[in-house]
Protein backbone atom coordinates (compact mmCIF):
# COMPACT_ATOMS: atom_id res chain seq x y z
CA UNK A 1 0.00 0.00 0.00
CA UNK A 2 1.62 3.27 -0.88
CA UNK A 3 1.97 5.50 2.10
CA UNK A 4 1.65 9.41 1.38
CA UNK A 5 2.56 12.16 3.52
CA UNK A 6 0.90 15.78 4.01
CA UNK A 7 3.09 18.54 5.93
CA UNK A 8 0.79 22.03 6.62
CA UNK A 9 2.25 24.96 8.56
CA UNK A 10 -0.26 25.50 10.93
CA UNK A 11 -3.66 23.73 11.65
CA UNK A 12 -6.12 25.69 10.26
CA UNK A 13 -4.15 24.80 6.97
CA UNK A 14 -4.60 21.12 8.08
CA UNK A 15 -7.61 20.59 9.55
CA UNK A 16 -10.17 20.80 6.04
CA UNK A 17 -7.52 17.87 5.25
CA UNK A 18 -7.77 16.33 7.97
CA UNK A 19 -11.76 16.01 7.68
CA UNK A 20 -12.08 15.50 4.16
CA UNK A 21 -9.68 12.21 4.18
CA UNK A 22 -11.12 10.77 7.48
CA UNK A 23 -7.71 11.06 9.62
CA UNK A 24 -7.17 10.53 13.77
CA UNK A 25 -4.85 11.70 16.18
CA UNK A 26 -1.68 9.84 16.27
CA UNK A 27 0.33 11.92 18.28
CA UNK A 28 0.97 15.26 19.28
CA UNK A 29 4.99 15.22 20.25
CA UNK A 30 6.94 16.56 18.52
CA UNK A 31 4.62 17.27 15.56
CA UNK A 32 0.82 16.38 15.78
CA UNK A 33 0.46 13.80 13.67
CA UNK A 34 -2.55 12.02 12.13
CA UNK A 35 -3.35 9.13 10.17
CA UNK A 36 -5.54 7.14 7.74
CA UNK A 37 -6.67 5.85 4.99
CA UNK A 38 -8.13 6.54 1.75
CA UNK A 39 -8.44 5.66 -2.11
CA UNK A 40 -6.25 2.70 -1.15
CA UNK A 41 -3.28 4.39 0.40
CA UNK A 42 -2.14 5.58 3.74
CA UNK A 43 -1.83 9.26 4.27
CA UNK A 44 -0.07 10.67 7.37
CA UNK A 45 -0.45 14.30 7.73
CA UNK A 46 2.10 16.38 9.91
CA UNK A 47 1.55 19.99 11.25
CA UNK A 48 4.82 21.09 11.70
CA UNK A 49 4.85 24.77 12.65
CA UNK A 50 6.10 27.96 10.41
CA UNK A 51 9.88 27.86 9.28
CA UNK A 52 12.49 25.74 7.46
CA UNK A 53 13.32 24.04 10.91
CA UNK A 54 10.65 22.93 11.63
CA UNK A 55 9.32 21.94 8.30
CA UNK A 56 12.97 19.99 7.41
CA UNK A 57 12.50 18.12 10.86
CA UNK A 58 9.02 17.21 10.12
CA UNK A 59 9.66 16.13 6.86
CA UNK A 60 12.77 13.64 8.11
CA UNK A 61 10.61 12.21 10.58
CA UNK A 62 8.00 10.80 8.37
CA UNK A 63 10.67 9.64 6.39
CA UNK A 64 12.37 7.85 9.25
CA UNK A 65 9.12 6.59 10.61
CA UNK A 66 6.54 6.05 7.76
CA UNK A 67 8.44 5.38 5.22
CA UNK A 68 6.28 7.60 2.67
CA UNK A 69 6.60 7.70 -0.59
CA UNK A 70 6.16 11.09 -1.66
CA UNK A 71 5.24 14.01 0.18
CA UNK A 72 2.98 17.23 -0.47
CA UNK A 73 3.03 20.07 1.35
CA UNK A 74 -0.28 22.23 0.87
CA UNK A 75 -1.30 25.75 2.44
CA UNK A 76 -1.25 29.48 1.57
CA UNK A 77 1.34 31.62 0.49
CA UNK A 78 1.92 35.60 -0.65
CA UNK A 79 2.25 36.22 -4.40
CA UNK A 80 5.66 37.44 -5.74
CA UNK A 81 4.11 37.68 -9.53
CA UNK A 82 2.27 40.38 -10.12
CA UNK A 83 -0.29 38.44 -12.20
CA UNK A 84 -0.95 36.32 -9.15
CA UNK A 85 -4.64 36.99 -7.57
CA UNK A 86 -6.24 36.03 -4.32
CA UNK A 87 -6.89 32.17 -4.11
CA UNK A 88 -5.24 31.50 -7.26
CA UNK A 89 -3.42 27.55 -6.79
CA UNK A 90 0.44 27.37 -7.65
CA UNK A 91 1.90 24.01 -7.76
CA UNK A 92 5.73 23.67 -7.88
CA UNK A 93 8.41 20.80 -7.66
CA UNK A 94 11.04 23.80 -7.63
CA UNK A 95 12.45 25.63 -5.26
CA UNK A 96 15.02 28.54 -3.62
CA UNK A 97 15.82 29.35 -0.23
CA UNK A 98 15.92 33.20 -0.22
CA UNK A 99 16.94 33.73 2.52
CA UNK A 100 20.44 31.50 2.14
CA UNK A 101 23.52 33.54 0.84
CA UNK A 102 27.18 33.10 1.13
CA UNK A 103 28.18 36.12 -1.01
CA UNK A 104 30.13 33.69 -3.90
CA UNK A 105 31.44 36.22 -6.32
CA UNK A 106 30.00 35.02 -9.31
CA UNK A 107 27.23 32.86 -8.38
CA UNK A 108 23.74 33.53 -7.97
CA UNK A 109 22.96 35.23 -4.24
CA UNK A 110 20.94 31.92 -2.89
CA UNK A 111 23.74 29.37 -4.62
CA UNK A 112 24.50 27.12 -2.02
CA UNK A 113 27.98 25.05 -2.45
CA UNK A 114 26.99 21.51 -1.19
CA UNK A 115 24.76 21.35 -4.17
CA UNK A 116 26.42 23.80 -6.70
CA UNK A 117 23.31 25.20 -7.54
CA UNK A 118 20.54 27.74 -5.78
CA UNK A 119 17.53 25.80 -7.40
CA UNK A 120 15.96 22.49 -5.77
CA UNK A 121 14.38 20.37 -7.83
CA UNK A 122 12.25 17.42 -7.11
CA UNK A 123 10.51 14.53 -8.73
CA UNK A 124 6.78 15.26 -9.23
CA UNK A 125 4.55 13.27 -7.04
CA UNK A 126 2.36 10.60 -9.18
CA UNK A 127 -1.04 12.00 -8.80
CA UNK A 128 0.09 15.18 -10.40
CA UNK A 129 2.10 13.59 -13.18
CA UNK A 130 -1.15 14.09 -15.29
CA UNK A 131 -2.65 17.02 -13.83
CA UNK A 132 -2.94 19.09 -16.89
CA UNK A 133 -5.09 16.80 -18.53
CA UNK A 134 -8.25 17.12 -16.20
CA UNK A 135 -7.54 20.25 -14.94
CA UNK A 136 -5.66 24.48 -15.82
CA UNK A 137 -7.35 25.60 -13.00
CA UNK A 138 -3.51 26.35 -11.18
CA UNK A 139 -0.18 28.02 -12.07
CA UNK A 140 3.17 26.44 -12.39
CA UNK A 141 6.54 28.18 -10.73
CA UNK A 142 9.26 28.57 -8.85
CA UNK A 143 8.24 29.43 -4.64
CA UNK A 144 10.79 30.97 -2.62
CA UNK A 145 11.16 29.80 0.90
CA UNK A 146 12.57 31.66 3.99
CA UNK A 147 11.85 32.46 7.89
CA UNK A 148 10.61 35.69 7.39
CA UNK A 149 7.08 37.12 6.65
CA UNK A 150 6.99 39.47 3.56
CA UNK A 151 4.39 42.37 3.67
CA UNK A 152 6.81 44.79 1.69
CA UNK A 153 6.44 45.89 -2.05
CA UNK A 154 10.08 46.93 -1.88
CA UNK A 155 10.77 43.42 -0.72
CA UNK A 156 8.62 41.39 -2.59
CA UNK A 157 10.45 43.09 -5.95
CA UNK A 158 13.63 42.35 -4.88
CA UNK A 159 12.76 38.31 -4.08
CA UNK A 160 10.65 38.50 -7.75
CA UNK A 161 13.82 39.36 -9.38
CA UNK A 162 16.12 38.25 -7.45
CA UNK A 163 14.51 34.52 -7.74
CA UNK A 164 12.31 34.23 -10.53
CA UNK A 165 9.56 32.60 -7.92
CA UNK A 166 6.08 33.77 -8.25
CA UNK A 167 5.50 32.94 -4.86
CA UNK A 168 6.87 33.01 -1.02
CA UNK A 169 6.13 30.76 1.88
CA UNK A 170 8.28 29.89 4.84
CA UNK A 171 8.63 25.79 4.60
CA UNK A 172 8.43 24.50 1.10
CA UNK A 173 12.61 24.76 -0.25
CA UNK A 174 13.53 23.12 3.17
CA UNK A 175 10.85 20.31 2.77
CA UNK A 176 11.70 20.19 -0.84
CA UNK A 177 15.60 19.51 0.02
CA UNK A 178 15.20 16.73 2.70
CA UNK A 179 12.90 14.81 0.01
CA UNK A 180 15.29 15.43 -2.60
CA UNK A 181 18.37 14.20 -0.42
CA UNK A 182 15.97 11.32 0.42
CA UNK A 183 14.82 10.60 -3.12
CA UNK A 184 11.04 10.98 -2.32
CA UNK A 185 8.68 12.54 -4.67
CA UNK A 186 7.44 16.14 -3.69
CA UNK A 187 5.21 18.51 -4.72
CA UNK A 188 4.20 22.24 -2.94
CA UNK A 189 0.50 22.78 -3.56
CA UNK A 190 -0.31 26.45 -2.23
CA UNK A 191 -3.23 29.19 -2.73
CA UNK A 192 -2.48 33.04 -2.70
CA UNK A 193 -3.42 34.24 0.65
CA UNK A 194 -1.91 37.69 0.45
CA UNK A 195 -0.28 40.02 -2.27
CA UNK A 196 3.23 40.22 0.10
CA UNK A 197 2.86 44.20 0.35
CA UNK A 198 1.76 46.48 3.21
CA UNK A 199 -1.88 46.22 2.56
CA UNK A 200 -3.85 46.68 5.66
CA UNK A 201 -5.92 42.92 6.79
CA UNK A 202 -4.71 41.52 3.61
CA UNK A 203 -3.33 38.43 4.94
CA UNK A 204 -6.65 38.12 7.76
CA UNK A 205 -9.11 38.51 5.27
CA UNK A 206 -8.44 36.16 2.86
CA UNK A 207 -6.63 33.32 4.63
CA UNK A 208 -9.71 31.55 4.98
CA UNK A 209 -10.62 32.03 1.48
CA UNK A 210 -7.23 31.04 0.63
CA UNK A 211 -6.91 27.45 2.82
CA UNK A 212 -10.95 26.50 1.11
CA UNK A 213 -9.52 26.86 -2.18
CA UNK A 214 -6.35 25.10 -1.36
CA UNK A 215 -8.07 22.36 0.40
CA UNK A 216 -10.96 21.84 -2.37
CA UNK A 217 -7.96 21.44 -5.15
CA UNK A 218 -6.74 18.77 -3.41
CA UNK A 219 -9.77 17.08 -2.53
CA UNK A 220 -10.78 17.32 -6.82
CA UNK A 221 -7.41 15.87 -7.31
CA UNK A 222 -7.45 13.06 -4.99
CA UNK A 223 -11.05 12.28 -6.28
CA UNK A 224 -9.83 12.26 -10.13
CA UNK A 225 -6.94 9.91 -9.38
CA UNK A 226 -9.61 7.48 -7.41
CA UNK A 227 -12.27 7.27 -11.19
CA UNK A 228 -8.79 6.96 -12.98
CA UNK A 229 -8.16 3.72 -10.60
CA UNK A 230 -11.37 2.39 -9.83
Amino acid sequence: MNVIGIICAIRPEAKPIIEMLGLTLLETRPFPIYQGEYNGKTYYLSICGLGKVSAAASTQSLIDRFNVVEIFNVGICGALSNGLAITDIVISKRFIQHDFNIDEDGEHSCWHPTFKTHIIETELPFILKNISLYTSDYRLGPIASGDRFIKSKIVKDELFNQTGAIVVDMESSAIALVCKLNNVAFASIRAVSDLAESIPHDFEQNMGKAIDTVSSFLQKTLLVQQRKNA
